[in-house]
């Protein structure tokens, strides 16, 4: 994939979790008003699939976005590392 495209996916990336998270609904509520299935929109969200003029113009309307909103420069969100999370152990009460 060339550089530019892969640069305004993240950009559209980064907007659209933006957004969502503004507005605070979840990736499945995002894609049932987009018209799209979850597991698409979640690629849309890592910068990891090419979208169509019919998608972008989806998601901008179940964000409330305007389309040319999710092409403006922007970083992408760090992701948590894949795997278990950690927990923190909590430390036994002793009596004395």
């Amino acid at each position: 994939m060339k550089p530019q495209v892969q640069s305004l996916l993240r950009f559209i990336a980064a907007n659209a979790y933006r957004a969502r998270h503004d507005l605070g609904l979840t990736q499945e509520q995002v894609a049932s008003k987009a018209g799209m299935e979850v597991s698409f929109y979640q690629r849309v969200e890592r910068a990891k699939t090419n979208l169509s003029l019919v998608a972008l113009v989806g998601i901008s309307n179940a964000l409330g976005v305007d389309l040319l909103a999710l092409f403006a420069p922007a970083e992408m969100h760090k992701l948590p590392s894949r795997g278990r999370p950690l927990t923190v152990k909590k430390k036994k009460k002793t009596s004395r």
